[in-house]
């Protein structure tokens, strides 16, 4: 019998394995593998799939290790999936280019391949000639004409593998072929998605901020629409705090900021050639990108304190290669800043752009209009004022806001003392701050304030930016300081007020919205020479139109009533002949209850306007005081029907109630100085507090309630007789206090007293002194 080839055992005992691996076991092995291949989608899918394959194939072969080996994109290399009877080390390490080796050959190729002995062949992997492994079956992972990788069958013995190991390895290999395959569409599709939602997200954070910006009219609102709406908008889980950085006159400015969380520290302006981050951005026009938030504290320390683990995203606002700021971005955690986020950051800032130059042209087309036509309203304002502080008013208020939202005129006297005038603010509702600034702090001789300065050196001063420094500097306490900071100071321009070589007082125009320039200045020194034709031409008038102080006089009281268990004396001393008359009044009047109702006061002005108003507001408080029922509710009553009485000045005045039986006393201020109550050589101002003259807009009076003993006096006065311009108030009253002690006898006698108190009044002044004493009848 003739001895069987060997071919002929390869093929019995490739039936026989075929036989076996034909049972029920190998078919639901199969299957099992054949329905996980089938639901593979992902990367981690895959991994498990490649693992249960070469475990079973193992098993199912009877050999000693299975390899699964991946390509590259290009197909050219192949680094090591799984693999099992192998050591980590070869599985880790093993990176074999196409045609080395048996896996490179087999890549190369696309063909399967059998190497009975393994010691006759170059073996790519060192590791892999160290395995021990004498014969190995490869085949390729093929996807149409495209190879995806290698999957090897090896054996400790010599010349394991024939044709229906290859067989097998080759149905095992199409089905992780095909798997590998549906991962790699999955995963296409997965990022298509995934790159349609970041540019759906992109394009809504987009949206947002057009919207916002959409709305915009001037410079501000851009930059608080850009820092609100990338905080608040769709991006605002990513971003968590933005600021908005103008460039003007050379400095970066903070416009806006805004914030999710955390407080934003205080931002300072940076000058553009300074070294901070931010201005290099600016200067370079380059956009800076700091993921790590180290890195990102480092360079930014006060944004890094205030937003911990935080990137920053800094981005120039360009415009026809031209910087218009800077838009600076603070996210919640480590931004990677990959590309769409620095192209949805590029268009915002494109968009931001085009609203900046379009809000800025709307607002220098609309100053260009207003202020073309705001010297034809200056005109016409100046034919129809009825008198200096009038005519200063009206254009002031054709002065903002033309040309700034806050105006002040400041003037002067023949002794340089200065006046505030005006105080004119452009929006009616801070009107009341203004007129706070303006009756309260008027500008101290010999102070930092710029109209002192402009005053004393006839000289315009103006400035771009109001800082905090200068603020400090100019005002006169704490209050006045934080009235500036409230009323937004931004650029102030401080202009003389000249006229026939002389400085009559100054006009300020401050802005709170925008830095003015050298244009502005031009324009304001314009309206200067305006106003000092008014101021020169109404002192003019009012030296030509002084009138007799017998008007005032008869204006005043002839007699005043008699009252039991009350006595009064007053006295009225007018100012030097060459001045004007002035409104200083007094009255005393008795009520149907018996009290006795009085009153001391002085109209603003020294002029017949003055002096007929000063009889007019007489009148009108004795029409009411017998319908009030209290000095308080006089001064409410004045100022409610202020305007109905066609008052067009302020007045300050002392209102009060005694009774006659009991001493009981009440008063009320209304910005006037307090009475003095004098006592045996002793005299203190009684502690009433004055609310805001009449014809200023005030809380509601304080009324002060006492009584007035049998030995005391209580004497009413008007400026005049505490010589508060050439003293000063301080000084003057306790001048007046000194005066009217005297000594003995003298301070129960109510017309010695008075007496007293005008011998020492200087032979030169320059107001009127009007006295009103009162006592009760031993």
């Amino acid at each position: 019998m003739p001895r069987p080839r060997r071919l002929d055992i390869e093929r019995l005992a490739a039936a026989q394995l075929a036989a076996k691996l034909a049972g029920a076991s190998a078919g639901r092995w199969w299957k099992a593998l054949s329905r996980t291949a089938n639901s593979t989608t992902s990367g981690e899918s895959l991994d498990s799939l490649f693992k249960e394959a070469i475990e079973s194939l193992k098993v199912a072969l009877e050999v000693d290790a299975v390899a699964v080996l991946v390509a590259d994109d290009a197909g050219r290399e192949l680094v090591a999936r799984v693999a099992t009877g192998l050591g980590e080390e070869t599985t880790l390490s093993l990176g074999i280019q196409a045609g080395q080796g048996v896996a490179g050959w087999v890549l190369g190729n696309r063909r399967p391949l059998i190497v009975a002995d393994l010691s006759k062949v170059e073996v790519a992997s060192p590791g892999l000639g160290g395995s021990g492994l004498r014969s190995i079956a490869a085949v390729p992972l093929m996807s149409d004409d495209q190879p995806l990788g290698v999957i090897y069958a090896g054996a400790y013995e010599r010349d394991r593998f024939g044709g229906t190991d290859v067989s097998i390895l080759e149905l095992v290999a199409d089905r992780l072929a095909s798997a590998m395959e549906r991962v790699e569409l999955f995963e296409t599709e997965r990022a298509a998605r995934l790159e349609a939602e970041r540019l759906a997200d992109r394009l809504m954070r987009t949206q947002a901020v057009t919207a916002r910006l959409a709305a915009t009219h001037t410079v501000e609102e851009v930059a608080i629409a850009l820092a609100e709406s990338l905080v608040e908008g769709p991006s605002g889980h990513e971003i968590r705090s933005t600021s908005v950085w103008l460039l003007e006159n050379g400095e970066l400015a903070p416009m806006s900021v805004a914030t999710s969380g955390g407080e934003m520290p205080r931002l300072k302006s940076l000058s553009l050639g300074g070294d901070h981050a931010i201005a290099q951005v600016a200067r370079r026009n380059v956009g800076l990108f700091v993921a790590d938030p180290e890195e990102a504290a480092r360079r930014f320390p006060a944004l890094g304190a205030a937003f911990p683990d935080s990137s920053l995203a800094v981005v120039p606002m360009m415009l026809h290669g031209h910087c218009l700021g800077v838009l600076v971005a603070v996210y919640r955690r480590a931004e990677e800043f990959d590309a769409q986020e620095r192209e949805f950051l590029s268009a915002v800032v494109a968009q931001v752009t085009l609203a900046l130059d379009r809000a800025r042209l709307s607002a220098a087309q609309v100053q260009v209009a207003e202020v073309s036509a705001f010297f034809a309203r200056a005109a016409k304002v100046l034919a129809e004022g009825s008198d200096l502080a009038d005519t200063l008013d009206r254009l002031a208020t054709v002065a903002v806001p033309a040309l700034g939202d806050i105006c002040l005129i400041d003037v002067t006297d023949d002794d340089g003392r200065i006046t505030r005038m005006v105080a004119r603010h452009g929006d009616p509702s801070r009107q009341a701050l203004v007129e706070r600034l303006g009756s309260r702090y008027t500008p101290e001789e010999g102070g930092e304030h710029p109209a002192v300065t402009v005053i004393r050196t006839g000289e315009t001063r103006w400035s771009r930016r109001v800082r905090d420094e200068f603020l400090r500097s100019t005002t006169q306490d704490d209050e006045h300081l934080q009235l500036t900071r409230t009323l937004g100071f931004r650029s102030y321009i401080s202009v003389p007020l000249r006229s026939d070589g002389a400085t009559l007082g100054c006009i300020t125009l401050i802005s709170t919205t925008r830095s003015f320039g050298p244009d502005d200045v031009r324009f304001v020194e314009q309206l200067a020479e305006q106003v000092a034709a008014v101021v020169h031409k109404a002192r003019r008038f009012d030296i030509a139109n002084r009138t007799s102080h017998i008007l005032q006089s008869t204006l005043l009281p002839r007699r005043l009533p008699s009252v039991h268990g009350l006595r009064t004396h007053t006295r009225y001393v007018a100012a030097a002949e060459e001045l004007e008359v002035g409104g200083d009044f007094f009255d005393v009047v008795e009520l149907p209850d018996r009290r006795i109702a009085f009153m001391i006061g002085d109209v603003s002005g020294h002029d017949r306007d003055a002096a007929a108003l000063m009889g007019q507001l007489r009148s009108a408080a004795r029409t009411l005081v017998g319908r009030v029922s209290s000095p308080a509710a006089m001064i409410t009553a004045l100022q409610d029907t202020w305007e109905c009485l066609d008052f067009d000045r302020m007045a300050t005045a002392v209102f009060g109630q005694i009774d006659p039986e009991n001493g009981e006393l009440a008063l009320a201020s209304a910005g006037h100085y307090p009475p003095l109550l004098v006592e045996a050589d002793l005299a203190g101002f009684v502690p009433v507090r004055p609310s805001a003259p009449l014809g200023v807009p005030s809380r509601a009076p304080v009324e002060w309630r006492g009584w007035l003993k049998s030995d005391q006096a209580l004497l009413l006065y008007t400026d005049g007789a505490i010589d508060e311009r050439g003293k000063g108030s301080e000084q003057g009253m306790l001048d007046l206090a000194q005066a009217a002690v005297g000594s003995g006898g003298r301070l129960v006698d109510l017309t010695a007293m008075c007496d007293a108190v005008v011998a020492a009044l200087p032979p030169q002044r320059d107001d009127d002194v009007a006295l009103l004493a009162i006592k009760l009848e031993a």
